[in-house]
């Protein structure tokens, strides 16, 4: 039997506020071995820092995401997704913009990641998100997405987590897991590639979804008109006819709680 220590000072403990032994054992990346130079997050994403109150606007209609409304692994939207107004939304919320990536920070095992993009390409969140602007200098948006998602932050997020009964992840502690990071050059043949598949992959899983129903009224309506059924393929992906929706024009967005800003602010932080 092989047994791993490690020494740290009691400054160490008081600093991090926490005695978990994984914590500090793990070396921050989940990449055994890669092509790449290791990136932490904090060099290439960064949290942004705007709120909204829904309640100040009733009668708008918001994309509104909470976990319940994003797949594990794939980060999709939940079928049954639907965007709210304004009143039924009662507590604050984060803004999120086209290309911010959404992580989820409680039960993060749960592997839900969220990018702004077709459906929903902006809108408001529960606080059960970081909401993730990637520098596009550094790294592409579906690229930062899938390496969210992947065993690169998941298998080192096992040993960040706090809390038994709601397991969730400090902000300080995602950025600080290294990636491996090709140039963008290289990165946006991934990127293209992602963007493909996602849409070949919703576009399968909407005719498994819908195809059975689509079959049994094929079938119907050839019995009455006599004659052979047609099977057609299902219809795209909801998001190909999904109806824009985006952020209003007068929103009032604060900033970490403090300050008002008026208009829509899209905000470069790096």
């Amino acid at each position: 039997m092989v047994m791993l220590t490690k020494t740290l000072p009691f400054s160490a403990l008081v600093a991090q506020g926490r005695w978990k032994v994984e914590f500090f054992m793990s070396d921050h990346t989940g990449a055994k071995s890669t092509a790449y130079p290791l990136i932490p997050l904090k060099d290439i994403l960064a949290d942004r820092h705007e709120f909204l109150d829904p309640q100040q606007y009733p009668d708008y209609l918001f994309n509104y995401l909470g976990l319940e409304h994003i797949h594990p692994l794939t980060g999709d939207l939940a079928d049954e997704y639907q965007p709210r107004r304004g009143r039924a939304v009662l507590s604050r919320c984060k803004v999120f913009r086209c290309g911010d990536v959404l992580y989820g920070r409680l039960r993060p095992s749960l592997n839900k990641v969220f990018i702004a993009d077709g459906a929903v390409i902006e809108g408001i969140c529960s606080g059960e998100f970081y909401v993730l602007i990637p520098d596009s200098r550094k790294i592409l948006p579906h690229f930062a997405r899938s390496l969210l998602a992947s065993r690169y932050v998941q298998e080192v997020v096992k040993s960040m987590t706090s809390g038994s009964a709601l397991p969730r992840l400090a902000l300080e502690d995602l950025l600080e897991i290294e990636i491996p990071l090709p140039s963008v050059d290289v990165q946006q043949k991934y990127e293209e590639l992602l963007i493909a598949q996602n849409a070949k992959r919703q576009q399968v899983m909407a005719e498994l979804r819908d195809g059975p129903a689509a079959n049994l009224e094929a079938i119907v309506s050839a019995l009455e008109e006599g004659t052979p059924p047609t099977f057609s393929r299902s219809p795209p992906p909801r998001c190909a006819g999904f109806e824009t929706i985006v952020l209003p024009e007068s929103v009032v967005v604060s900033r970490q709680g403090r300050g008002r800003i008026k208009g829509k602010q899209d905000v470069s932080l790096f």
